[in-house]
């Protein structure tokens, strides 16, 4: 029938997804189902629905192992981006009200709530104070659909205008510049032609997304550091720049891999070496000197002093996961030089050294860890230890939309005996070790 409102409903749990398609078939609606972010992105694209009903963690493509808040929010971001249009009561002219039934996801709620969504729906559904019926009727008034004879143009109006927008990028980009200097515990980021202090940890994660973004990447979350909240430093450096931009645009975006990646309409400026010569955090001139060699060629670098052995400043050309213990202690050897490590991040180490012998070289995160938690916070020490020891983390480790991790091959050679991490002195790290090698 035409005279049926239509919903896109992004649900991967089928028991939830068969309770909500139920309540909209009650009120006369007909529903489109996916459960992942790479189908949920087709069925944007082709458009034809009234509202949007979003599960905060979906699976990136059908076949992930398991669902991602990131992947929830890079969907949230293509849909707002194709329908961006507002009302005259400021009022988006497509509803996207977002779903979750996790209390660990409040920050993203709130942070998707900021940057396009529109209503919150807790699950399970008999939790909410307003019926999901009564929400959903709230949403369609809102964008001017009582009627779906409205939905028609609505739609028309909302895409004409995310194409509009396409044809004028001069009014629609921004571009990030170094060129101020550090003030107290603050530095200077050039916005367009406005300087705007930064605290630390958000001008570091701002020459990070400038680096991911000369090197195609993007940034890994742990590379920020294990003392580090990255979504929180993340939401900070929006909101810190957000005045400075476009109505609309946020500086930097998470994609469906995890990574932090620097907005499409944001461009990239000049970099002046002279000002960060005399910062006084080493992380800040690695960053800025990995930026000036990836930006302006290998040469340009050397506008900044060469890292001295021990700082992170190249790329390795051996790492070997060594079977030495010493004071309690593993030891990874990165081009000749000893790197101690505890153990809990030594056996991750070693782990994705196994698992590099292998023909593709993944590691699933359950298998580094059974307490993803404890695993994630392993990794993100592992990268502190290796970019102390002058080892840039984006070039060692990476990780892919299923979130298995690996050894990439930037290093030109990276060595692991098997056979002697199986006899490793501590034992512990060896029964660890050998529950890997046998599988499940």
């Amino acid at each position: 029938m035409n005279d049926q409102h239509v919903a896109l409903v992004v649900e991967d749990e089928p028991e939830m997804a068969a309770e909500i398609t139920e309540i909209l078939t009650s009120l006369g609606h007909r529903c489109v189902h996916t459960e992942s972010l790479e189908e949920g992105s087709e069925l944007a694209e082709r458009g034809g629905f009234c509202y949007v009903l979003l599960d905060l963690q979906i699976k990136p493509t059908r076949d992930s192992i398991r669902p991602r808040v990131e992947a929830g929010e890079t969907l949230m971001g293509r849909i707002r981006k194709q329908f961006p249009r507002r009302n005259a009561a400021d009022k988006h002219d497509l509803q996207i009200l977002l779903m979750s039934g996790h209390v660990k996801e409040h920050e993203a709620v709130v942070r998707m709530l900021q940057t396009g969504g529109d209503d919150f729906i807790k699950k399970p559904l008999g939790e909410n104070k307003t019926p999901l019926d009564t929400k959903i009727r709230t949403a369609l008034r809102q964008s001017g659909r009582d009627s779906h004879c409205h939905c028609a143009a609505r739609n028309r109006e909302a895409t004409s205008s995310a194409a509009s927008s396409v044809g004028a990028p001069r009014a629609e980009t921004i571009s990030l510049s170094l060129g101020g200097r550090p003030m107290k515990k603050r530095t200077a980021l050039q916005v367009g032609d406005k300087s705007v202090a930064l605290t630390t940890p958000s001008f570091v994660l701002a020459l990070h997304l400038m680096v991911g973004r000369l090197r195609g990447d993007g940034v890994l979350p742990a590379a920020l550091g294990a003392r580090t909240q990255p979504q929180r430093t993340l939401q900070q450096l929006c909101e810190q720049l957000a005045p400075y931009l476009p109505k609309g645009m946020s500086v930097a975006e998470v994609g469906p891999d995890g990574r932090f990646h620097l907005h499409p309409s944001v461009d990239l400026g000049s970099l002046d070496p002279r000002c960060i010569e005399g910062h006084s955090e080493a992380r800040v001139k690695r960053l800025a000197a990995e930026l000036l060699r990836l930006q302006e060629g290998p040469t340009a670098a050397k506008a900044i002093t060469t890292p001295t052995p021990g700082t992170a400043g190249v790329s390795p050309h051996k790492l070997v996961i060594s079977a030495r213990w010493h004071r309690c202690k593993c030891l990874v050897v990165v081009n000749g030089q000893d790197i101690p490590m505890p153990a809990k991040p030594f056996v991750i180490l070693a782990k994705l050294g196994l698992g590099r012998q292998q023909e593709e070289g993944w590691v699933d995160r359950d298998q580094l860890d059974s307490n993803a938690d404890a695993s994630w916070s392993a990794m993100t020490r592992v990268y502190d230890h290796l970019r102390d020891a002058g080892v840039i983390p984006a070039d060692v480790i990476e990780n892919n939309l299923a979130k298995s991790y690996r050894l990439t091959y930037c290093a030109k050679q990276i060595e692991i005996d098997k056979d002697a991490l199986l006899r490793h002195p501590h034992a512990p790290i060896r029964a660890e070790l050998a529950r890997f090698v046998a599988g499940p």
